[in-house]
């Protein structure tokens, strides 16, 4: 199986390569979307994070979306996805 070209431990891997997949229709729904309304997308979307990046699983990743939040240690994998899909916004928002 080939490497993905992302560091899929890392927040800014995890955030590049959902960003890279993302389609107009989802980047127009993110731009759409308040970020303080992304808890809309916690069962959806989050699960599918948490799920696909193995945050339950997953220390590096879940310690290095703590890292970018300011945090330090182990946080929970719910909290991890909101991170992400708070990164995912704010690139999904700053590009035109």
């Amino acid at each position: 199986m080939p490497k993905p070209p992302f560091d899929l431990n890392t927040y800014e891997g995890v955030v590049a390569d959902i960003v890279s997949k993302l389609d107009d229709e989802g980047r127009a729904l993110l731009r759409k979307t308040p970020k303080d309304d992304l808890i809309q997308f916690h069962f959806g979307w989050g699960r599918n994070i948490r799920n696909e990046y193995h945050l339950w699983s997953n220390e590096a990743l879940v310690k290095s979306c703590a890292k970018h939040a300011g945090q330090e240690g182990f946080i929970h994998p719910d909290d991890a996805s909101s991170i992400i899909m708070k990164g995912v916004w704010e690139v999904a928002n700053s590009r035109p």
